[in-house]
């Protein structure tokens, strides 16, 4: 019988060393039991040593380009309150694609939103009016420098030398330092029956500092009306059946042990029912394609200055600039994502170090 104890110590130990192993990647709420589950891991390793302890105390960090960087991202089905987070390093001024595997049935989901967040402060200015009484002298140098006494109020009437009281708008402007989070997007519309094939984040650096960070869709406003088929929250969208998202005919056969960025995963399927091997990026493949192109992923761009005053060009790669001067339709860009993975390269490839 102590042996049985001792065996249940040490593997509610072992859960909990796991958990504080992970967790930079966070999973709150009910597990999704559905067609696809997300695994409570929901991680991605770069194997970069890159440790923020709070996002506020590194708002200071200056980068120049290559640098290794931070964002959160965030996932959140706001019907079941199921809360996920992961962290990512993309590297400074390099388009960066960030794709989150198993988050396929997501797309047709109205109740799933994301955002990120990043290190650092945006200044926010407050603008108020307000009517307040305040007190003036009933005599005083007008603008051309002559005594005037005014006699229209009464409190001056009886004194001249006197104060008068008058009701006057009073403007002021406020800063403070807010931590910049975009605001969350919907990834599906039920109404139109669309999603968001791809988000575009566009992070602001000011002397290598960064100061804000936007959606590409909020950051031109109407911009997604101009050049999207449909828009969701400001951002671009595509009809869901004009994308093959998870599709997997029966009879299919896909070919065993096929190797994907580096993991592999073992796939039997018969009259459309399927075994697979978890691996760190399960992506079906058929006839040497994807079939996960559905997947929630985000675009990661830079604009502003680094700190050593080189301007930032990876703005100048984002799809709605490609947009402005192409007939290729936005889905098209989409489709394009499906071999994308997350670029990771180690210390030893930085261009900044010697």
């Amino acid at each position: 019988m102590k042996l049985n104890y001792n065996f249940y110590f040490l593997i509610i130990l072992l859960i909990f060393l796991i958990i504080n192993k992970n967790q930079s990647q966070i999973v709150k709420g009910p597990k999704i039991w559905s067609k696809q589950i997300i695994d409570t891991t929901f991680m991605l390793n770069q194997g970069i040593n890159f440790t923020v302890n709070n996002i506020t105390n590194d708002s200071n960090k200056m980068y120049q380009r290559y640098d290794w960087s931070f964002m959160r991202f965030f996932i959140h089905n706001n019907k079941s309150k199921l809360l996920m987070s992961t962290d990512y390093h993309p590297r400074v001024d390099e388009f960066t694609t960030i794709k989150i595997p198993n988050t396929n049935f997501m797309v047709q989901n109205e109740h799933y939103t994301v955002w990120a967040e990043f290190p650092g402060l945006k200044n926010i200015s407050t603008f108020t009016s307000v009517r307040e009484n305040q007190t003036f002298p009933c005599t005083f140098n007008n603008s051309i420098g002559v005594m005037e006494t005014l006699t229209n109020y009464t409190d001056c009437k009886n004194n001249t030398s006197g104060n008068y009281t008058k009701e006057v708008i009073v403007n002021t402007e406020t800063f403070k330092l807010y931590p910049i989070i975009l605001p969350p997007k919907h990834i599906f519309s039920n109404l139109t029956q669309s999603f968001v094939n791809y988000f575009t984040i566009i992070v602001q650096l000011e002397n290598g500092k960064i100061v804000d960070a936007v959606w590409d869709g909020d950051r031109i406003p109407g911009m997604c009306e101009k050049q999207c088929d449909q828009c969701i929250d400001s951002q671009c969208g595509v009809k869901v059946k004009d994308m093959k998202c998870n599709e997997l005919r029966d009879n299919d056969k896909l070919s065993n042990s096929t190797i994907i960025n580096g993991t592999t995963t073992t796939t039997t399927t018969t009259t459309g029912t399927s075994t697979t091997t978890p691996s760190s990026t399960p992506i079906l493949i058929r006839d040497g394609i994807p079939i996960n192109g559905c997947q929630v992923k985000s675009f990661i761009a830079w604009a502003g200055v680094d700190r050593l005053g080189k301007p930032c060009q990876s703005i100048n790669k984002i799809p709605s600039k490609f947009q402005e001067y192409s007939a290729t339709s936005i889905k098209k860009i989409g489709t394009g994502l499906l071999t994308d993975f997350l670029y990771r390269v180690n210390d030893q490839n930085n261009p900044n170090t010697p």
